[in-house]
């Protein structure tokens, strides 16, 4: 039978369920909220497709060398309502201008977090924006390779794994596809992030995890018209502090580029202190141009871009080429989770440091309870 990967290290990219000739892997979630490929063994006719399709069982890839730039539209409006410099907006608008296609995360009416599909400039806001949330990819990839093989450009969006699980479901380079990542902290689970809005936002229907009015550096995660800068946010705290990420995210074989990406792009954290003049705090993004394909999409743009020293580029956005650790009671967090059904509760209990909660968290550690 077909080998799949190990949790510890399975990004949840879906590529061995959508390559399954027999359909016989589903996408199920686990009880930290991720979704994990499961095989039904009595319809598996051991192809191997799965195993050959998997990012996580792949070499790993060497190293990119970028090209890297500080870089920002000129279009304020669009700058405004994107998370940083608003590259992504205006390559995303070139392809749709040529008549292409651009997948990329949208949180959809139920504020769950997906992969999708526009083909129109009217659609693209959706797709605008971090979410702080791992995403569903869905039958992404497949869709993707449809257009590819019908001559349509396709522009596909995601983080280092979701990037380096399409290349491996493709299983070759198309000239019509350009692919972007963005750097990443790594992937909240989408149980906590539900809990949350359950908790404190029942029937919230808006989310903006970047929305600016106080500046780029002060960012506020707004639920409907409820604002909080995601220093004092309970939700962007546990994230921040590596408490509701993916296993996986912990030792990604995916960072510095390894995903094979046309473009990465990030926060250019620090520009102040390389590129004074630059900045403003309305954003400013870390454009890394990996490929040539890389560097056609960027013709045209209205852009202003600077080239800058890579050291610099990344010195303030460790994510790009570093995993982190997870915090030491993350375990805790998920099990009063579950046990209790609130985020309230076990955030409460998370960052308790009373001699009681101090004791909790220790016999949890030592024993499980």
């Amino acid at each position: 039978m077909s080998r799949l990967a190990d949790r510890a290290v399975c990004c949840g990219c879906a590529a061995c369920a959508q390559i399954c000739p027999k359909h016989c892997i589903s996408m199920q979630e686990d009880r930290e909220g991720f979704l994990y490929p499961e095989m039904d063994s009595a319809l598996c006719v051991d192809c191997g497709r799965c195993e050959k399709v998997c990012p996580a069982l792949e070499s790993e890839r060497q190293m990119a060398a970028p090209r890297a730039y500080a870089a920002k539209a000129n279009d304020e409006t669009i700058r405004l309502s994107s998370s940083s410099g608003g590259v992504f907006s205006l390559v995303a608008e070139k392809v749709l201008k040529e008549g292409g296609v651009v997948f990329g995360c949208r949180m959809n009416d139920s504020l769950e977090a997906e992969h999708i599909c526009v083909s129109s400039l009217q659609e693209l806001d959706v797709l605008r924006g971090s979410k702080y949330v791992q995403s569903r990819v869905g039958d992404s990839f497949a869709k993707a390779k449809g257009f590819l093989t019908g001559g349509r450009r396709v522009l596909f969006t995601g983080t280092p794994c979701q990037i380096s699980g399409l290349r491996a479901y493709l299983d070759r380079d198309y000239e019509n596809l350009l692919t972007v990542e963005v750097i990443c902290h790594g992937a909240p689970s989408p149980a906590v992030w539900k809990k949350y809005i359950q908790d404190r936002f029942p029937g919230a229907q808006r989310v903006k995890f970047r929305e600016k009015r106080e500046g780029w550096r002060n960012y506020h995660l707004q639920v409907n018209e409820n604002s909080e800068c995601y220093r004092d946010n309970d939700y962007m705290r546990l994230f921040l502090d590596n408490a509701t990420l993916r296993p996986s995210c912990h030792s990604c074989k995916f960072k510095s580029g390894r995903s094979g990406a046309d473009i990465t792009l990030g926060d250019f954290w620090g520009i102040e202190n390389v590129m004074p003049d630059f900045d403003d705090d309305k954003g400013c993004s870390i454009l890394l141009v990996n490929t040539w394909k890389g560097e056609m999409a960027l013709e045209g743009l209205d852009v202003e871009m600077t080239e800058v020293d890579m050291s610099l580029a990344v010195a303030g956005n460790q994510a790009y080429s570093h995993s982190v650790r997870p915090h030491i009671n993350r375990a805790y967090f998920f099990s009063v989770l579950n046990r209790s059904g609130s985020f309230s509760r076990a955030y409460a209990r998370m960052y308790d440091e009373s001699l009681l909660g101090r004791i909790r968290h220790k016999l949890f550690r030592i024993i499980g309870l």
